[in-house]
């Protein structure tokens, strides 16, 4: 009887394990996938308007390699800061344009893959 139950903990527990992997495993490529489409639009762009150039730089620099954080007085500890978005970073650097892009881009990428998409 005692084999038995640690036998149906042991699937249990490796069965949650292999539940959850998959779980983090498709939440990262879920990720990855948004970084991805992120950059090819602002690659497609940069090749739209070579011009501007600097504003992407500037938006990648700022926006999607820093923390979201706004610079308030320093004095302040972390957790009072206030935290923004992606988007609202881009129209403060400038990147307005480039902003409207990455958002149509964003919207397209809105469902998960199989597993994940049986939890949402």
């Amino acid at each position: 009887m005692k084999s038995a139950i640690r036998l149906s903990l042991k699937v249990i527990l490796f069965s949650i394990t292999v539940i959850v992997s998959i779980i983090g495993g498709q939440i990262s490529q879920h990720l990855a996938h948004i970084k991805d489409s992120r950059m090819h639009t602002i690659d497609t762009w940069n090749r739209q308007h070579p011009e501007n150039l600097h504003v992407s730089r500037i938006f990648i620099n700022e926006c999607l390699n820093r923390k979201m954080v706004k610079d308030t007085s320093s004095d302040e500890p972390f957790f009072v800061k206030e935290v923004y978005g992606l988007y609202e970073c881009g129209i403060e650097v400038g990147a307005d344009d480039l902003v409207e892009k990455i958002k149509e881009s964003d919207n397209s990428l809105s469902t998960f893959a199989w597993p994940l998409s049986v939890l949402t």
